[in-house]
């Protein structure tokens, strides 16, 4: 059993609900799972952020890279556009007993 479980970034790119799962599963009683979710995909923006993005999106660029170097195939019916806002996070915590 472990203490804590960090995940950096890439907990959006993830099946949410399986991976909160998983995750109750290897921690401890009283164990913390931590992790963190960009502002944009979380649905809130910084207030002092006024500029529209003039590049890519990060989803892009990994699909780009995943593609270029793993020779990755993104699915068609893949959410182009997925958003990980508080209410759902809580929703799945609360799914995974947490």
């Amino acid at each position: 059993m472990a203490d804590a479980v960090v995940c950096n970034s890439a907990i959006w790119k993830t099946d949410v609900r399986a991976t909160f799962a998983a995750f109750r599963d290897v921690l401890r009683p009283g164990g913390r799972f931590v992790f963190n979710i960009g502002g944009g995909f979380a649905r809130v923006a910084h207030p002092e952020e006024k500029t529209a993005r003039t590049g890519p999106s990060l989803t892009t660029l990994i699909h780009q890279i995943a593609v270029r170097e793993y020779g990755y195939t993104p699915s068609l019916a893949a959410d182009v556009n997925p958003k990980l806002p508080l209410k759902a996070v809580t929703e799945h915590l609360a799914a995974a007993g947490r």
